[in-house]
């Protein structure tokens, strides 16, 4: 269709209280099993989207992953909680202003798209750091909520009374919009360890699938709340040796966008036909291309898809696989490349 296509790819601290040297009380933190457990590697799904500690990615800081938001806690507290922005502001617990290295917007072009099945699902990978302790190597997930927006500087969203319970939102004013939400449908939070995957530090902790169908191409920004550490009492998971606290005790944890795998081109009006874009030929605006996940020659919902810019581009990025791409016929034109039946790239 006249496109130029590229692939680049814990036993718990016992406290006690003595009175007049003979009467003695003990108290344990109560224990607090998660909602879903991936301290072990496991995968769950909550709301339509699919958390796993088994799905993992290697390569957190060697360039292969691109942290958008780092969060710590503040002082004395063992919860934290933000969000990514532009915004030349620290919000929140996150560790710097954004519009930096660590904390930054995203476009939605830019979050890997996976496959599983034949649905499209947006992959977000989770980096923790807790103590290598066994009594404080958990770390609980208590909310998570992805909004979209028309600009990626947002700087205001309100947490609300009750950060680990979802309360949160961006005020109306801004336009922005929940696309997921974790605790919706009730309050729930999910276990994890700090010390389940082996290595030096360069695998991440837990994988983020939301499906395609959930978002809104009209808003190209993504923002990506979470909240952690807020859940008292002790866990001690099946693969486990000790009860562990859920709170936040050591180091940061981010968020991160696999990259390196882009398949782009653009869209153009070949008026000698000869499947070359050439000097003088104008880029075509407002054409859809998609990915055709189970390859029926039709954009069906759930699939990826792309409209293309004011130059005829349109870009998708994925995780490794074998990809065949198409765009959608529109009255009054004839398509001349590619030059197949099927009118398709098919990309590795």
């Amino acid at each position: 269709f006249g496109a130029s296509v590229k692939f680049a790819v814990a036993e718990a601290p016992v406290a006690s209280s003595v009175a007049v040297s003979i009467n003695a009380w003990f108290a344990a933190s109560p224990l607090n099993p998660p909602t879903y457990d991936l301290t072990f590697a496991n995968t769950v799904t909550i709301n339509g989207a699919i958390f796993s500690s088994s799905d993992v990615a290697t390569g957190a800081g060697t360039g292969l992953l691109d942290p958008f938001v780092r969060i710590s806690q503040q002082g004395n507290n063992t919860s934290e909680q933000g969000y990514n922005t532009d915004a030349s502001v620290k919000v929140l617990d996150d560790t710097t202003q954004g519009g930096s290295q660590y904390v930054h917007a995203v476009n939605i072009s830019d979050i890997p798209i996976q496959f599983i099945n034949g649905v499209g699902y947006y992959r977000f990978d989770l980096d923790i750091n807790e103590s290598n302790t066994s009594t404080s190597q958990n770390l609980s997930l208590d909310s998570l909520q992805i909004w979209q927006a028309s600009v990626g500087n947002l700087s205001d969203y309100d947490p609300g009374a009750a950060p680990d319970q979802s309360t949160g939102a961006f005020p109306a004013g801004d336009n922005a919009s929940l696309i997921y939400n974790m605790d919706a449908g009730g309050d729930k939070f999910v276990g994890l360890n700090g010390n389940l995957q082996p290595g030096s530090g360069n695998t991440t902790d837990m994988s983020l699938l939301v499906p395609v169908s959930s978002f809104d191409p009209s808003k190209p920004y993504i923002y990506l709340y979470s909240a952690m550490g807020y859940q008292d009492g002790t866990y001690q998971g099946p693969t486990e040796s000790a009860q562990s606290t859920w709170t936040s005790e050591s180091g940061f944890e981010e968020w991160n966008r696999q990259i390196g795998q882009v398949i782009d081109g653009h869209k153009f009006n070949d008026l000698n036909a000869d499947g070359v874009w050439e000097a003088g030929e104008p880029a075509l605006a407002g054409w859809t291309i998609y990915i055709d996940a189970n390859n029926n020659n039709t954009l069906d919902a759930g699939e990826p898809f792309a409209v293309t810019d004011a130059n005829g581009y349109y870009k998708f990025t994925v995780t490794p696989g074998t990809y065949t791409i198409r765009e959608q016929p529109q009255a009054g034109w004839t398509q001349d490349a590619p030059n197949n039946a099927q009118g398709e790239f098919t990309i590795t």
